[in-house]
């Protein structure tokens, strides 16, 4: 008998193995309460990630925009004029990209580097994006270099003042600071 192998008196033996059923139904219960605790959970945890995650990988500019012009690589440099006044000047690999309503809501989309000359605009901020950072300004000039397969986001201020948002920061950008 496997209560003498185990040196274990055969009472004790049935007691024991009596038990046994109750508490693999009590492991079933605890593990399927953990469960549902776990699973939403990590739902939760998932979807945070996901959704912070996407703010900053690359902008899909042509989803984004009504309006996009592409530079491809081996062209020269292309001197563009938005609606509202402002030159830019793109390099060769860039996207960039605005909306139908861009007088009125003054945000570009880029992938690449731009130098931008912001046209005034009475309580109008001039908002550029990628895909990890976002500038604000009012009146300036500066130069943005952003490749979404870059792992670095560089701002050149030549003139005026620029508020820069990289990962939640912002920060104020004076004249001639990288």
């Amino acid at each position: 008998k496997l209560s003498s192998v185990l040196g274990f008196p055969e009472s004790e033996y049935n007691a024991v193995s009596k038990r046994s059923p109750v508490n693999k139904l009590n492991r079933k219960k605890m593990i399927m309460r953990a469960a549902a605790i776990a699973l939403p959970l990590f739902i939760a945890i998932g979807t945070f990630l996901y959704m912070n995650g996407r703010t900053s990988g690359p902008l899909d500019i042509f989803a984004l925009s009504d309006i996009t012009e592409s530079i491809p690589h081996g062209e020269s440099q292309k001197h563009m004029i938005l609606p509202d006044g402002t030159h830019v000047w793109a390099r060769p690999g860039t996207d960039i990209g605005y909306c139908d309503d861009f007088l009125d809501n003054r945000v570009v989309y880029i992938d690449g580097e731009v130098y931008f000359s912001v046209k005034n605009a009475e309580n109008k901020p001039f908002t550029v994006c990628s895909g990890k950072m976002k500038a604000t300004v009012k009146v300036t000039e500066f130069n943005v270099k952003a490749y979404s397969d870059s792992l670095t986001t560089e701002v050149v201020l030549a003139k005026g003042k620029l508020d820069v948002e990289l990962d939640r920061k912002t920060f104020e950008m004076e004249p001639n600071t990288q």
